[in-house]
């Protein structure tokens, strides 16, 4: 559905300086969802001006998990502005959310922690080492510059290339929708087995045979199974007896304790 509403630059760059702020509210129930929904809310009160409720709605549809690299993230602002900007589903947006913060994750990383910086910080050190001021100067300004850069420069190419996509996949936006949601949910099965990590100590012993159920039993019949079940479960919980994360979490936490302590995990 197109809106009558059109983003301009100055829209954009609002996105980009909130976009600064994006991990100061970085919490472990949702990550970065709270920044990255204050960083598109110029966009959302421009586009839904005179709609109170739709505007609530969308808001609430950005303050899901989200996680990526702090400077790449805003190609993917710059993608869901476009689609706001044309009032896309708000399941597509969200399929694109969880599609793209992954990958993005990893090519920030490589490209800015892994190369530029160590680069930076390198020519930095060699004129600090000769007792050189400009030493800190350099890195201080070409860290931010690049930060900067990486910022805005993905965040109006994510809104272009939105553009362009949304343009060609008009016609197909139902099949892309469920695409997208089935890659999501295809990358959140990947994060599981790499953000949750639960294992068990328990050994059972009959005579001189000892059976450990981690390796000989659990890890037989499916690598990460117990991490998958525990993530079945607290879904379960979240969405069918509508418990609160952060009371699940202090549960998690509890259980941890105990089952050290025991011995069971």
């Amino acid at each position: 559905m197109a809106s009558n509403t059109t983003l301009t630059k100055k829209d954009l760059n609002k996105v980009g300086f909130r976009s600064i702020l994006l991990n100061t509210t970085f919490n472990y129930e949702r990550m970065q969802a709270t920044g990255f929904t204050y960083s598109m809310k110029p966009v959302i009160d421009k586009i839904y001006a005179d709609d109170e409720e739709e505007k609530k709605e969308r808001e609430l549809n950005h303050l899901t998990f989200m996680n990526s690299h702090s400077y790449a993230i805003t190609l993917i602002m710059g993608i869901c502005a476009a689609m706001e900007e044309r009032k896309e589903k708000k399941e597509l947006i969200n399929g694109i959310k969880v599609a793209l913060m992954g990958p993005l994750a990893g090519l920030g990383d490589s490209l800015v922690w892994f190369t530029a910086i160590p680069i930076l910080a390198g020519i930095g050190i060699s004129f600090a080492m000769d007792g050189n001021i400009l030493g800190s100067i350099f890195f201080f300004l070409a860290f931010n510059l690049l930060g900067f850069a990486i910022r805005f420069g993905f965040l109006h190419m994510g809104y272009k290339l939105g553009i362009g996509i949304l343009d060609k996949i008009s016609v197909i936006g139902d099949k892309i929708t469920r695409a997208a949601g089935i890659l999501g949910m295809t990358v959140i099965g990947g994060l599981i087995a790499s953000y949750v990590t639960l294992n068990t100590a328990l050994t059972i012993t009959s005579g001189d045979a000892a059976v450990n159920l981690q390796t000989d039993v659990f890890d037989s019949i499916m690598p990460n199974l117990l991490p998958m079940l525990y993530t079945m479960f607290i879904f379960y919980l979240i969405r069918s007896k509508k418990k609160s994360p952060t009371m699940l979490i202090a549960i998690t936490i509890i259980l941890c304790v105990i089952g050290s302590f025991f011995g069971i995990f």
